[in-house]
């Protein structure tokens, strides 16, 4: 038997599927730092962010750590094509969507009236979403990706002119770690006239 054959198609698929996945966008979030009452700024960045002509995903936080204040640095490549739909109504909850989407639907158009779909470097930042901090000190605040109300996708448009559903490969939650509250001493030294080998208390 020639195993050639059983396993070249099989290598074939892996690559194959392996290729796709690396095509995937990934949206990723940092960690950040500052202390109670400080204002923090966390950039979404996406990699593999090809030919896309849709996404969209919700965010969610504790709003007892972590006050919405604002988005900020909207990527004017993508606002370019069509305005990101940034949903910060629920801010108060802990919560927030983005959707956008290439084609104007309401203007009677489709995704396959395009020729293409958008593509943006690497590491490009999509907006900024700015908080207050609130927490206790020493704690950490999580920012991360929810599947509702918006749920979490991406549509890309493929070389044979149609438009597919692709999964959003990963994104990274983000961190807004609270600074310890610093301590503070006060040391009172004695005086007087001490010898070597006196115990001196401070």
């Amino acid at each position: 038997m020639n195993l050639s054959r059983l396993f070249l198609p099989l290598v074939f698929s892996l690559l194959a599927t392996a290729s796709l996945a690396a095509q995937s966008a990934t949206f990723s979030l940092p960690v950040v730092s500052g202390c109670a009452g400080e204002t923090v700024c966390m950039p979404i960045t996406v990699d593999d962010f090809s030919d896309v002509v849709e996404f969209g995903f919700s965010l969610r936080w504790d709003p007892e750590c972590l006050i919405f204040e604002n988005v900020i640095n909207r990527n004017t490549t993508v606002d370019g094509e069509s305005l990101m739909d940034i949903n910060t109504a629920l801010s108060g909850l802990g919560s927030m969507t983005a959707f956008w989407q290439q084609w104007d639907a309401d203007a009677g158009e489709t995704c396959e009236d395009l020729p293409t779909g958008l593509t943006i470097a690497d590491d490009e930042i999509l907006f900024e979403i700015c908080f207050t901090v609130d927490g206790p000190f020493g704690s950490s605040c999580d920012v991360c990706p929810f599947n509702a109300p918006q749920p979490l996708t991406v549509r890309k448009k493929q070389g044979n002119g149609d438009c597919t559903d692709d999964a959003i490969l990963g994104f990274t939650c983000g961190v807004a770690s609270v600074c310890v509250d610093p301590l503070e001493m006060s040391l009172e030294v004695p005086f007087g006239a001490f010898q070597p080998g006196d115990l001196m208390c401070i």
